[in-house]
This record gives structure tokens, C-alpha cells and sequence, in this order.
């Protein structure tokens, strides 16, 4: 019995690490497609780039913040 519950509890462990990791690359995606986003817009509207530094900035300093308010 008490093997059952060590077994349980590692697979708990083992799911915990892996959704951890699957969030975080969800996050990375999310931030990645939000410049690209800005970028796309960027280069059809407009020729003011502060929005875009801005982004890019955010992105470079923590890929786990993310830029987009809302």
C-alpha cells in the first residue's frame, strides 16, 4: 500500500513539472506572437516605432512577462 501512494505521488510531482512547462511555452508563444503582431501592424500603419521598442524591450528583459495590457 504504501508503495502505491509513493508511486501515486511521484506521478503527481512528475504532471505538476510537466504542465509547469507546457504553460511556460504557452506564455513564450503568446509573447512572440504579440511582436509579431505589433511588428505586422508596425510596418502597414504607421512609421512611429515606440510601440514596437517597447514590446521588444519587454520581451527581452523577461520572456515570462507579458506585454500585452489588458
Amino acid at each position: 500500500m504504501q508503495g502505491l501512494s509513493v508511486g501515486c505521488l511521484v506521478g503527481i510531482l512528475v504532471l505538476s513539472a510537466v504542465t509547469a512547462v507546457e504553460a511556460a511555452g504557452r506564455t513564450k508563444r503568446s509573447a512572440e506572437a504579440a511582436y509579431l503582431e505589433e511588428a505586422f501592424a508596425h510596418d502597414l500603419c504607421t512609421r512611429d516605432d515606440r510601440a514596437l521598442r517597447k514590446l521588444n524591450r519587454a520581451l527581452s528583459r523577461s520572456p515570462k512577462a507579458s506585454p500585452v495590457r489588458r
